[in-house]
């Protein structure tokens, strides 16, 4: 619970109580609107690109000519705009919304934010 969870059941399960919670979690996440292009300047948009596509924050300080300090700033502005809590969320609620695209599929990248989500 402390590191993300929603809701917990414990064994043996009652189907009762799991679709009550279920209904609960279901509509909780309906709730829940996803974010428009509008939510995000243009400079979060391309610093959230940039590291949707693997590169570390100090590699991306330096394609967009800003300090990597900025970068940090502009990551902890897009992560309470998409209300996330870490970079792979923040990836992948931009993905799902359209606001970036996914260039590369590197194997480590993929790791590193997979790690990220955990």
């Amino acid at each position: 619970m402390l590191i993300g969870g929603d809701d917990y059941l414990v064994k043996p399960v009652d189907p009762d109580e799991l679709l009550a919670r279920l209904g609960r979690l279901l509509e909780r996440s309906q709730a829940w609107t996803k974010p428009s292009a509008v939510d995000l300047t243009d400079r979060e948009i391309e610093v959230l690109q940039l590291i949707a596509e693997g590169l570390p924050p100090a590699e991306v300080a330096k394609r967009l000519v800003i300090a990597p300090k900025t970068v940090s700033s502009h990551m902890q502005r897009i992560l309470a705009k998409l209300d996330v809590h870490t970079r792979a969320q923040a990836v992948a609620v931009a993905y799902e919304s359209g606001l970036i695209r996914v260039l590369r599929t590197d194997p480590e990248v993929t790791a590193h934010l997979a790690l990220d989500l955990a």
